[in-house]
Parts: structure tokens; sequence; C-alpha cells
């Protein structure tokens, strides 16, 4: 392999391993606020008066809105990188 494929090879790996650890932060924020949600769902909770099925849904929306935003927004993250990378 040539040092140019080398080195693309590598900032590809780079790119990668942080497109991994943005994905890997969304599903935390998915799985914390619904933790977060059924948790104040729960009696003394500040969502006492809401049902589960209510609970659920508001966390399937908030869910759905987390992968928008990421589906949509990472394009201007997956830009940065690469500039990132191409200027190391």
């Amino acid at each position: 392999m040539s040092k140019n494929q080398n080195d693309a090879d590598l900032l590809n790996s780079k790119k990668q391993t942080v497109s991994s650890s943005v994905a890997n932060l969304v599903t935390f924020m998915k799985e914390k606020t619904a933790e977060n949600l059924l948790e104040a769902a729960q009696p003394g909770g500040h969502l006492k008066n809401m049902s589960r099925e209510e609970v659920e849904l508001v966390s399937t929306i908030v869910n759905l809105s987390l992968e928008q935003a990421f589906s949509t927004g990472y394009v201007g993250v997956d830009n940065t990188i690469a500039a990132v990378l191409k200027d190391s």
C-alpha cells in the first residue's frame, strides 16, 4: 500500500471512531431520557398523573426527535471531522 492509501485509511478509521462515539452519545441520551421520564411518572414524581402509556408515548416522540436531529444534523459534524482530520 502507498503512503497516501495508508494515510487515507488512518483518517477513515479516526473518522469512524468519532462517528461511533457520537452515535453512542445519542443512544445514551435516548436511554437516559426514557429512564428519567419513567422515573418522573412514578408516584411522587413530577409526571405522576401521566399513565405509563402516555409516558411511553412521550418517550417515543423524544427518541424519534433525537434520531431525526442526529440524522439531519450529523452532516455538519461529519464535515467538521473530515476538515479537522484533513488538517492534521
